[in-house]
């Protein structure tokens, strides 16, 4: 199963002759490689020792392995903390030359994201499974980020030459004070701020109701686009 796969609500075999739901869920046991239980103990120090992230030495992981530990994390009373460990990892991880990172996010994980950056001919690609909370993937630049879920306020804030898009609701402020980038939002925009002092970006949405709130919070110099399921634009309107 995909690690992308949105949460199955509705059992499918429910009805089906012979069918009988299982009385208790057997427990899914994640087997770590070993360069995970390291990076996974060490993370369970930090929250303990408090000891600065800055002057921790990392193993580098692959995207694979980061999923992994995404997965096996269970300590996670300090949101900020797994947010800026993760972007460690990444970093690391990318100067290493790997890309294509897989995060999941299960408790609205805040400052996820911090001043990543990829470059124009290697953009850094990260999808992210699950909401996320305040500040995330501020000051971030030349990154495609595809997110599973609803971010909060400053999503996006301060990027550069970043592509977004966004598979739930924008609850939150997003896209303050960025510059030639790109927000696709599939869902519906209840921010009440959508790109304020934002410059040569383009908001774009396949919804029609979120078009006309684009078009009434976003303020120029930008782009409003009504985009098709295949992403061509249907109407646009420069401001």
């Amino acid at each position: 199963m995909s690690l992308l796969a949105p949460e199955l609500k509705v059992d499918p075999f429910q009805g089906r002759q012979g069918y009988k739901p299982a009385e208790k869920e057997d427990a899914i046991e994640i087997q770590l490689d070993e360069a995970v239980n390291r990076i996974l103990k060490k993370y369970e120090n930090i929250l303990e020792l408090e000891t600065p992230i800055s002057d921790l030495e990392f193993d580098v992981l692959t995207p694979a392995q980061i999923a992994q530990f995404c997965l096996a994390t269970k300590i996670r009373q300090h949101p900020d903390r797994l947010s800026r460990f993760l972007n460690r990892l990444i970093v690391e991880s990318y100067l290493a030359g790997n890309n294509h990172f897989i995060i999941i996010s299960k408790d609205n994980m805040e400052y996820f994201g911090h001043n990543l950056e990829g470059s124009i001919t290697d953009p850094l690609y990260i999808t992210v499974n699950g909401n996320l909370d305040n500040s995330s993937f501020v000051n971030a630049k030349y990154c495609q980020i595809i997110l599973y879920g609803n971010p909060k306020g400053w999503f996006g804030e301060a990027s550069q030459y970043c592509k977004y898009k966004i598979e739930g609701n924008v609850t939150g402020g997003l896209g303050f004070k960025s510059k030639h980038s790109t927000y696709l939002i599939k869902g519906e925009v209840i921010a009440r701020n959508l790109g304020a002092f934002s410059e040569n970006c383009v908001y774009q949405t396949t919804n029609p109701l979120t078009y006309r709130r684009m078009i009434e919070l976003v303020h120029k110099p930008n782009t409003v686009q009504l985009i098709d399921r295949i992403e061509h634009v249907i109407e646009a309107i420069i401001k």
